[in-house]
């Protein structure tokens, strides 16, 4: 990965900068800093600072970011921050991440069934679906990874 967030060994979209691997990559190199000798440990940590200075650049008022606006990536980039420090930031994405969780309310309200509390929609369509509709059994998957990249960053709140 470059400081510019990108990969140079690709082409076309495989090199495109992403929120989600960029995030991803500084909660790596973050964890593993730490157990490092001197000369990694320092190229982890400023690999991991510029991650979390590209993704900081990449937020946007709502909370989530350009290029990721959905709760995967949103979710990765969100607890990225925040362990990175930036609290605020890590807040302001699991807000928004929270605006698409399943709450009990919701369950009384709307489609939603008692076993889909909690769960986390991928993006705004998919969660105005599940509202009108409930989760369907073809789209379980989704939500089911949509939660587990997303539902760390709560942690943020």
């Amino acid at each position: 990965m470059t400081a510019a967030g990108g990969c140079s060994g690709g082409t076309g979209p495989a090199s495109k900068p992403s929120v989600e691997a960029t995030a991803t990559a500084a909660l790596a190199l973050t964890d593993a800093a730490p157990r490092l000798a001197a000369g990694p440990r320092e190229r982890a940590n400023a690999a991991a600072a510029d991650a979390i200075r590209w993704l900081v650049s990449r937020q946007v008022a709502s909370g989530t970011f350009k290029g990721g606006r959905d709760t995967n990536a949103t979710g990765l980039a969100g607890t990225a921050l925040g362990e990175a420090g930036k609290k605020k930031r890590a807040a302001k994405a699991a807000a928004w991440v929270a605006g698409l969780q399943v709450t009990s309310k919701l369950v009384r309200t709307t489609k939603f069934r008692a076993r889909d509390l909690g769960a986390i929609a991928y993006n705004a369509a998919s969660f105005k679906d599940g509202r009108m509709s409930g989760i369907a059994r073809a789209d379980r998957y989704q939500w089911r990874r949509a939660t587990a990249q997303a539902a760390p960053a709560l942690d943020h709140r």
